[in-house]
This record gives C-alpha cells, structure tokens and sequence, in this order.
C-alpha cells in the first residue's frame, strides 16, 4: 500500500507544478481582494472560511460518501469508508487536489465580501434608468404591481426563493468537481 502512495508521488508533484499558474494567479487575487477592501475602509479579514470548509465537507460527503454507501451498503459503514479513503488512489487523488480545494475555500468567501462591497466602490446609478425601463415594459407601472397578482402568494414567493438560492447547490459540486475530477 504504501508503494502503491510513493508510485503515485510523481502525480502528484506533477499537477501540482502544472497548477503553479493558478496558485500563483489565486494568490494575486486574494492580496488585490484584501488590498482594496482594506484602501476602501471595509475589512479584508478571513471570514467565512470556517463557513466554506462546512460547506465543501458537506458537499463532498453527499457527492461521495453517500453514493458509495448506497451503491455498496456494506455491513460495517465505517470500516467501509475508512479503507475507501485510505486506499492509496484515495489518498493521491485527496492530495492531488488538496492545494486548489485550499484556494477554493479562501477565495470563494473573498468573492461574496468583494461582492457585498460594490457600493464601497460605486454607487447604484442605473437604478433609476432599470425602474424607467420596467414602466417602459410595463406600460406605465412598475413590475411588482403587475407580477404581485400573479406572484404575490407565500408558496410562490417560497419558491422562487427556492430556486433563487439553487445556484449554491451548483456552485460548490462543480467546484469540487473540477478539482477531483
């Protein structure tokens, strides 16, 4: 088993320098993120990474460990997922991916802070020209007086809440899935 690692170890290292350009790229990302948020007064600190390692854990124990322990409903569940995990292809896959899942943790918090810190670097000055363009396509009214007759009921609103917030279900698989697969 453990030659089985050690044949694997030039993988590794291999993917790892081919993603140099990446880490380095992520890097740059994450200093000009806090270099502006910290010029712009606002806080350039590291949170939501406790909030982001619960999510990729969650989202990989649902993408693996509960498809391999419905696909092979073993008698033991934990001695099961202890020798899947630490098969030797297992582990050179986990480690493969290890510096870009670390990237993904860290930038995907910095991302919502740049993303809630628009107004520190910009004001809203299309909202006046959107509300003129939906009385526009609405004849003269706005788009909730219209729609809430429609809309405007709580399983609805529910709903589109619902389905609103979905892009996270995509978000962190397809992340994980470009870094394991």
């Amino acid at each position: 088993m453990a030659q089985s690692l050690l044949s694997a170890q030039p993988q590794i290292a291999r993917r790892w320098l081919e993603e140099i350009p990446i880490y380095a790229i992520a890097a740059g990302l994450l200093a000009a993120c806090a270099a502006v948020l910290i010029w712009r007064g606002s806080d350039a600190g590291l949170v939501g990474i406790s909030y982001s390692v619960q999510l990729f854990t969650i989202f990989m124990f649902f993408m693996d460990t509960v498809p391999q322990l419905w696909r092979h409903r073993p008698k033991s569940p934990l001695s099961f997922l202890w020798a899947h995990y630490n098969s030797p292809a297992m582990r050179s896959k986990a480690l493969c991916g290890l510096p870009m899942l670390l990237i993904g943790i860290v930038l995907m918090p910095y991302f919502s802070k740049m993303k809630a810190a628009i107004p520190l670097f910009n004001e809203y000055i299309w909202d006046d020209a959107f509300i003129r363009w939906d009385q526009a396509l609405f004849f003269g009214r706005d788009a909730w007086e219209v729609l809430h007759p429609i809309i405007g009921f709580p399983i609805i609103t529910a709903l589109l809440a619902l389905l609103y917030q979905v892009w996270m279900l995509l978000l962190f698989p397809g992340v994980l899935f470009f870094i394991f697969g």
